[in-house]
């Protein structure tokens, strides 16, 4: 059984595991010297890739948190930045990487990116390891989808003779 740890990963390495899992293609010069952009993108794509069924992106921020500001076009970049600061601070929290701050997310260090990129990385690999772990218990329920997409359409046809048969004794 493993545990979940933190071991620094080299840039090649954290620009592999990314790609692989679809969070982004890097190149090493861009985390020589991370942008905010890069960054929140990187972040964002992570937290899409660990919860993929979370919640909605904030491409769309709430009118009614909106209405609250006097000049409201000044403020969503900034609301969406503390969002996804709020949410990938969290999220590191929940893996026991507690010391995110905003300024990981605004004004990135190299350093620092790379020991959270690290962090991602290790969890990614973790996340695999579990998952390959629980393989053999989902293969042993192998026709699960099309099982239910069998009882769904049964529930479908009773529900749509019975309705009919109520119609026509109407």
């Amino acid at each position: 059984m493993s545990s979940f740890s933190f071991p620094e990963r080299s840039t090649a390495e954290i620009i592999g595991a990314l790609a692989q899992v679809g969070i982004a293609a890097l190149k090493p010069e861009d985390l020589a010297n991370p942008s905010t952009d890069l960054v929140c993108t990187l972040y964002s794509n992570f937290l899409a890739f660990a919860d993929p069924l979370g919640e909605e992106s904030d491409i769309q921020i709430a009118f009614s948190a909106l209405e609250l500001l006097d000049n409201p076009d000044h403020h969503v970049d900034a609301i969406r930045t503390f969002n996804l600061y709020r949410k990938i601070k969290s999220m590191l929290a929940s893996i026991r990487f507690g010391s995110f701050n905003l300024r990981d997310l605004i004004k990135p260090d190299t350093k620092r990116t790379l020991q959270i990129l690290s962090t991602i990385v290790n969890f990614i690999y973790y996340r695999e390891e579990k998952l390959n772990m629980l393989q053999p218990i989902v293969d042993q329920f192998p026709a699960y989808e099309e099982r239910r997409a069998d009882l769904e359409a049964k529930i479908d046809e009773v529900f749509s003779s019975s309705f009919a048969s109520t119609l026509i004794w109407l």
